[in-house]
C-alpha cells in the first residue's frame, strides 16, 4: 500500500489530499475521483487544472501521466 498526496499526481499544489493505493491504477482512480469532486464543487483551481492539461498535446498528456507513474514507483510504501 502507498499513500500519496494529490499534488505529486498532477492536482493543484495547494491540495494536502491524500489517497491510498495497492497500485499505480487504484491511486489514479481515486485521485481522479478527487479532482472530480472538486471541480463539481466548482474549485476554481481544480477547473484550471482540468483546462491546462486539455490544452496539451496527446503526447503531453502522456508525458505527464508518465510522470504520474514515476512518482508512484519512487513513493515509499506505508509503513505496516
Amino acid at each position: 500500500m502507498k499513500t500519496m498526496y494529490v499534488r505529486d499526481l498532477g492536482c493543484p499544489a495547494s491540495d494536502d489530499h491524500q489517497v491510498s493505493g495497492e497500485t499505480f491504477e487504484e491511486i489514479a482512480k481515486a485521485c481522479q475521483a478527487h479532482a472530480m469532486s472538486k471541480m463539481a464543487g466548482g474549485d476554481q483551481d481544480y477547473l484550471a487544472m482540468a483546462e491546462e492539461m486539455k490544452s496539451k498535446s496527446p503526447e503531453e498528456q502522456q508525458k505527464a501521466f508518465a510522470s504520474y507513474r514515476a512518482a508512484f514507483e519512487a513513493a515509499p510504501k506505508d509503513a505496516a
